[in-house]
């Protein structure tokens, strides 16, 4: 009943901005599971880049980077 309402991103962009406004956060990885084709997704939409150079602590996952400049997008 949620799904596709944008409210995952809205989410995701008011943490995001949490971290880097108020704790002064300089970035952000997220370890994704890569089965999980919605969370992929949302990574991409908020702007999120392959990290090549973060090992994954948990396998299958993928770590993606968050950089502040996102966040208003």
């Amino acid at each position: 009943a949620f799904e596709g309402k944008g409210y995952a991103r809205e989410a995701c962009q008011a943490v995001l901005a949490y971290l880097y406004d108020d704790l002064g956060w300089p970035n952000v990885v997220s370890y994704i599971d890569t089965d999980n084709a919605a969370s992929l997704a949302l990574a991409a939409r908020l702007g999120a880049t392959l990290d090549a150079d973060t090992k994954a602590p948990i396998a299958n996952c993928q770590p993606f980077r968050h950089t502040p400049t996102e966040v208003s997008q």
